[in-house]
């Protein structure tokens, strides 16, 4: 099976949280990495979102700051 590069960027609403899940046990994607923007809510409250969501499913991507 082939396997595809994803790197995530968004705001991480419940949305993409959602699709962070979905994302993450699809053996045919491998995150590699996170980047959060400012959307539905600002920078500093989508960082902290996507970095506790990493925790919680116990996976370490490298989550990054966006514009």
């Amino acid at each position: 099976m082939e396997r595809h590069l994803v790197w995530l960027d968004c705001d991480f609403g419940t949305d993409d949280a959602a699709a962070l899940l979905c994302a993450n046990k699809l053996p045919e994607l491998e995150i590699v990495g996170i980047s959060t923007v400012a959307g539905n809510a600002a920078l500093e409250k989508t960082y902290p979102n996507a970095y506790r969501l990493n925790k919680l499913m116990g996976t370490y991507y490298p989550i990054y700051r966006g514009a």
